[in-house]
Parts: structure tokens; sequence; C-alpha cells
């Protein structure tokens, strides 16, 4: 899996989505030092939607 995600950036993004959805903004709060892992959430869920447990048929390939 670490193959994949380092030669592609959509599967990247994708485990960033799941990972920082799978955490609170207060939990996401003390680490957003250098990177504002908040911002990406957001930025993230704008792009792929709300994370609903599943990644969406659409980016399923």
């Amino acid at each position: 899996m670490h193959e994949k995600i380092e030669g592609d950036p959509q599967i990247k993004e994708l485990c960033d989505w799941i990972m920082l959805n799978r955490a609170t903004d207060d939990e996401l709060r003390p680490y957003c030092k250098a990177i504002d892992y908040i911002s990406r959430k957001r930025l993230l869920n704008l792009k792929y939607g709300p994370w609903r447990g599943t990644i969406p048929v659409a980016l399923d390939s």
C-alpha cells in the first residue's frame, strides 16, 4: 500500500481525507503547527464530501 501512496497523489490525498476525518478538530488542534490539518480536512471534505465510512464509488478504481 505504501508504494501505491508514493506513486499516486490521489491515493495519498484519499488516505489523508480518511485519516483527518477520523479525528475531531479538537484532536487535530495540537498538531496544527506547521500544517493546518483542520483547514486541510475542510478542503478535502469540499472536494470529496464528508467521510461516510467508504470511498465514493466514482473514486474507487
